[in-house]
């Protein structure tokens, strides 16, 4: 009889010991940052001749002169971003790019069009990403409470009068929505989000799909990965949720031909906000290429959003 618990302990052990490795490995392919540096020329993936009236090029935008700065977030890490100056009393734009990605990549379109309308711009590395330090990604979760940090640093650096403005892509795009539910102080005054995903675990679960694997299976050991690995919980997570608690006016923006980041998830974004939200829809356009299919709207839309709340009227 002891022989025979001694092999169901073993086997139970065993077992146990399988779960917690493939759980592992699930947290490593889905919250552990790259594992090489993001080589910004050769990770593009478009043409930059194509877009060159739209958009920087990246190595053009690397060699910029711009000055690194930091800051120390809630949990300790220290964080890092790029900060590019256009006048003293210009309103600050905070740019948030996307998941395993860079804010050269992902910004330079949009460093294009802050500058052109005479703002700063601060192009922030995500906690895990590029020079910030961090070894797991959240999906916004603990990203959206750097965001505050960031805020601060503007505010103390700038005045707490000076304004800002919040825009990010991707999973950028869900951090400054999960943010914007946050206290915040009163000088950001708007939030730009282009294709966000409504929850981590909804865009996890589509990720896993679009792999040919069973969501209802796989998706289990992600988010346990998540909760022993990364130390949070993608399926208490919500855009929608922090959209409908948020009092900031916001800028949705999705392309219809999106296939990574269905534009659903923005419909539903979008029906559950309450206050100032303008919602955009760029046809044709895949994940994150809204701007480059239709630049010339991109910016109008922008433009007008944004100067809305910024102009200087709006601070007396």
């Amino acid at each position: 009889m002891t022989d025979v618990l001694y092999i169901l302990a073993a086997c139970a052990a065993g077992i146990l010991l399988l779960i917690l490795v493939f759980t592992f490995i699930t947290y490593l392919l889905t919250f552990r940052r790259r594992s090489r540096p993001l080589d910004v020329v050769r990770d593009l993936g478009i043409d930059i001749e194509r877009y060159r009236d739209v958009m920087v090029d990246p190595k053009e935008l690397d060699a910029r002169p711009h000055e690194r700065v930091t800051v120390r977030s809630y949990d300790g890490l220290t964080l890092v971003a790029r900060y590019y100056h256009a006048s003293d009393d210009a309103p600050v734009n905070i740019l948030f790019h996307g998941y395993k990605s860079s804010p050269l990549l992902d910004f330079s379109g949009g460093i294009r069009l802050a500058h052109g309308m005479g703002h700063n711009v601060l192009l922030v590395y995500q906690r895990s990403h590029g020079e910030s330090e961090g070894g797991s990604i959240t999906f916004g979760d603990k990203e959206s409470r750097d965001v505050l940090s960031w805020v601060g640093y503007v505010s103390e650096r700038f005045g707490r009068e000076h304004p800002i403005v919040l825009t990010g892509i991707s999973m950028g795009a869900s951090t400054v929505l999960l943010a914007s539910a946050l206290e915040m102080q009163g000088n950001v005054r708007c939030v730009v989000a282009d294709c966000p995903y409504s929850s981590p675990k909804e865009i996890i679960k589509r990720t896993v799909k679009g792999m040919h694997l069973p969501p209802s299976l796989v998706y289990p050991f992600i988010r346990l990965g998540g909760k022993i690995f990364a130390r949070f919980d993608p399926s208490a997570v919500s855009c929608v949720r922090a959209a409908a608690s948020s009092r900031l006016p916001i800028l949705l923006i999705h392309g219809d031909a999106d296939g990574f980041v269905p534009r659903s998830m923005s419909d539903e974004i979008y029906a559950a906000h309450t206050g100032r939200m303008d919602y955009r829809v760029f046809p044709n356009a895949d994940h994150g290429m809204s701007y480059l299919e239709d630049a010339e709207e991109y910016e109008r839309t922008y433009r007008s959003f944004v100067s809305e709340f910024t102009e200087k009227k709006d601070l007396k």
